[in-house]
């Protein structure tokens, strides 16, 4: 029941929202796997940064400010 009720609300925020979205809880409970699986499911395309396994990316998030995140994701896509 829990599963489908996050899910849900993951979908509801694809379709519906442009905020940042944050899921809290206790570790190791299934709060990345949740997202991952509801994307890949749904077919989603989706990029994953992990900064703690990939330490070297933090750098990529230098400098980004609420007036130029657009770009930078804009910039992101097409590098990709």
């Amino acid at each position: 029941m829990l599963w489908r009720k996050a899910q849900k609300e993951i979908l509801d925020w694809i379709v519906n929202d442009h905020k940042a979205l944050m899921i809290t809880g206790a570790r190791q409970i299934g709060k990345t796997y949740i997202i991952r699986n509801t994307l890949i499911e749904e077919k989603y395309d989706f990029v994953e940064f992990n900064l703690i396994d990939q330490p070297e990316l933090v750098g990529l998030f230098n400098g980004i400010t609420k007036g130029n995140c657009k770009s930078f994701l804009e910039r992101l896509t097409i590098a990709t």
